[in-house]
């Protein structure tokens, strides 16, 4: 199916070993995203004053997003094939 207004460019930079260090969204248009990865931390929307995300995983299975906590469940995982988070605690 082809809609071109959908299409949108997502940009990656890794380090020396592989690890990720920056990903870019939307590449190009006004809704572009930057985030930055350092270790188990991340923030998301860098540079967007409120709409920033800091996000850090302190355990495999759980994630604090501006200090609000989710978890990985991982029967959700195994069955649809992903790594998403779900839930809040």
């Amino acid at each position: 199916m082809k809609n071109p207004g959908m299409i949108k460019a997502i940009t990656y930079e890794y380090a020396g070993d592989g690890k990720r260090l920056k990903k870019v969204g939307d590449v190009g248009t006004s809704q572009q995203t930057t985030t930055f990865y350092f270790g188990d931390h991340q923030i998301s929307n860098f540079g967007q004053g409120s709409n920033e995300t800091d996000i850090t995983q302190p355990h495999p299975n759980v994630g604090l997003g501006n200090g609000v906590a989710s978890y990985l469940h991982h029967l959700l995982a195994q069955r649809v094939g992903c790594d998403r988070r779900v839930g809040r605690a």
